[in-house]
């Protein structure tokens, strides 16, 4: 039985390696892949550096089981140029792996935030979808801890994200006391030690079907109400396409407008 289980393990390994590379058997690499998207080229896609730098850069973190083009495919990069803002925007290749091994936060701070600050731009925004907004979290939350490490993030823009498992936050839903349960996975006890405000940076999209989204309605607290987009739809592309131009709309208000243009 033993030799039967050995051989089966083998035979599927050797299907998923040849048919779509493993995901999750992909190792953190040094440095982290990239993918740049200049604004003064169309955000054509490009592994260099951009030449004609914009005043920003997004940095987009995937979801779970996405590749570094997922961004592009699903039309969200094109979204982006839609909405005209004064970035450039770079995809990084932050799977499991990076988070599995604990790497996540050391490589994306040496790898994308700290050139890019050397590069000049003046701000750098994270988005991350699903597992990319949990990832997105842990980086502010390890900026606050490691000032002297950690690159500052000006905004955070996060669709339907993962916050953590219900038990981080079963306390908020049934007024009970707080669990210390997750160690350094468990965001809540940093995100209920914010002070008020702490957030205001923060954009949130939910969607009303997914899987996400009492998590993301608890979660919403930390978030002023007029940065929180909803849309009816599950935990899928289609939701993150209906949210992704709402979120880039509050960011040009918020971050990108003049006092003068901003509502009252």
């Amino acid at each position: 039985m033993d030799k039967l289980k050995r051989l089966v393990w083998w035979l599927l390994l050797a299907a998923c390696i040849s048919t779509a590379g493993c995901y999750y058997l992909q190792t953190a690499d040094t440095p982290m892949a990239t993918r740049f998207y200049e604004r003064a080229s169309g955000y054509s896609p490009s592994t260099a550096v951009p030449s004609e730098r914009a005043q920003d850069l997004l940095v987009l973190l995937p979801g779970m089981g996405d590749g570094i083009e997922r961004f592009e495919k699903e039309g969200l990069i094109r979204q982006l140029a839609q909405a005209d803002l004064p970035v450039d925007a770079v995809a990084v290749n932050a799977h499991f792996g990076y988070y599995r091994s604990r790497q996540l936060l050391e490589r994306l701070s040496e790898d994308v935030l700290q050139p890019a600050k050397a590069l000049g731009y003046e701000r750098i925004h994270l988005a991350g979808v699903s597992l990319g907004g949990f990832g997105g979290l842990l980086y502010w939350r390890y900026g606050e801890q490691h000032p002297t490490l950690a690159t500052d993030i000006s905004s955070l823009l996060l669709l339907t994200p993962y916050v953590g498992e219900p038990e981080y936050y079963q306390h908020r839903l049934n007024g009970g006391p707080a669990q210390a349960v997750g160690e350094e996975k468990n965001l809540w006890p940093w995100l209920e030690s914010l002070p008020a405000g702490a957030g205001a940076d923060w954009y949130l999209g939910m969607a009303e079907s997914d899987k996400f989204y009492t998590a993301n309605q608890t979660f919403a607290a930390f978030v002023p109400t007029e940065q929180v987009a909803i849309v009816e739809g599950g935990h899928n592309w289609d939701s993150w396409r209906a949210l992704w131009p709402q979120l880039l709309q509050h960011l040009k208000r918020e971050q990108f407008a003049s006092p003068a243009e901003k509502p009252r």
